[in-house]
């Protein structure tokens, strides 16, 4: 009988550690945007064609982002330091953040990664607004007129109760049951929270309902807005990835996650909705949101919601012609997101 002698280590030998892999510093199949007056702490942003994980995109972006332990902590100490110009044209232009449209996609690639764009992490993305059907826009029209109430009655402040009586503000706002979150004037949380709650009386403050009593018009109100938020809410986030949807879809069935607002929505059982008057576009314009809006209104980090969750964010403004939406700036990318009649782009707490 013969044997052969095995060429593979023994135990007691020692293996040679893997070489760490070089770090990407381009991306290959893409186009390096050359914007003038971006910081260069800001992740690279490039445009690749028909990018394989999202081929329905109008235009995809990839950020090519250095996710070191130490790398990240730098740019969280620079993020947490720099000021945001006005949100203008102009403003955007002089950060270096080129103006987002409905319909982008922005991907982000590991500079410690092995380049392969299947690899990469859809991490912001915006509905096009030819996607939005009629009956979804019908819907939001509606709603917009029963929550702010006519114009004719709308302030700018908010509601107050004066002697027995609701005076200003919206429509929404002029009830007792209009309780704003404790650090911001004028938001409330219009379906369960994800924060822990304190007292809870039911799914959300304002909406206790006591045996045998019927729903008050204000708590009416906010059914209307998580039944017409819910399916435009999934509709953005299926205009993503379909893996993500499908995680979703089965973690919902996993936990027997409860739908709220109509019966498909599997991701978003938590609602919040913010209210602010026009504004101008130039300095003034950050404290008068912050006053309204507390660290929402101003950059902020949402680090008491769950990391890596999912947000959809939808704005609805009702303007005077002469009037502009403006722009939402996601920081961390160093975009600027244009907002139009009915936006709503979805992204990750953690990106």
């Amino acid at each position: 009988m013969s044997s052969q002698s095995s060429n593979l280590p023994s135990e007691n030998e020692s293996q040679e550690p893997t070489p760490p892999r070089p770090k990407l510093t381009t991306i290959a199949e893409g186009e390096l945007l050359d914007i003038p007056g971006r910081d260069p702490r800001f992740p690279k942003l490039y445009t690749v064609y028909k990018h394989p994980k999202v081929p329905q995109a109008l235009r995809t972006f990839v950020a090519l982002l250095d996710t070191s332990t130490q790398a990240m902590l730098d740019f969280d100490e620079f993020f947490g330091g720099m000021t945001f110009l006005e949100g203008t044209e102009e403003g955007i232009t002089r950060m270096g953040f080129p103006a987002a449209l409905p319909g982008d996609y922005f991907l982000i690639r590991s500079a410690l990664g092995d380049g392969d764009p299947m690899n990469d992490h859809l991490a912001l993305w915006s509905l096009p607004g030819r996607s939005i059907s009629y009956g979804t826009r019908k819907s939001w029209k509606t709603l917009r007129e029963h929550v702010g109430g006519p114009r004719s009655e709308r302030t700018p402040q908010k509601s107050a109760c004066i002697d027995g009586m609701w005076r200003y503000g919206t429509r929404f706002e002029r009830h007792s049951q209009a309780i704003n979150i404790r650090t911001s004037h004028r938001c409330y949380t219009v379906a369960q929270s994800y924060q822990t709650p304190r007292n809870l009386v039911g799914p959300t403050v304002g909406m206790k309902v006591a045996m045998g009593e019927d729903a008050s018009d204000h708590q009416l109100l906010r059914k209307e807005i998580v039944e017409a938020a819910a399916p435009l809410a999934i509709q953005a986030l299926e205009a993503g990835l379909t893996e993500y949807s499908a995680a979703l879809k089965l973690q919902a069935h996993v936990t027997n996650l409860v739908p709220v607002g109509y019966e498909g929505n599997y991701a978003f059982p938590t609602f919040q909705q913010n209210i602010t008057p026009t504004q101008r576009a130039d300095s003034l314009a950050l404290g008068s949101f912050k006053a309204d809006l507390g660290n929402f209104g101003g950059k902020h980090k949402d680090e008491n919601d769950s990391p890596g969750g999912v947000t959809c964010m939808i704005s609805y403004g009702d303007l005077h012609p002469t009037d502009r939406p403006g722009y939402f700036i996601i920081g961390d990318l160093g975009v600027a997101i244009c907002k139009s009649d009915c936006n709503s782009h979805v992204a990750f707490h953690s990106s």
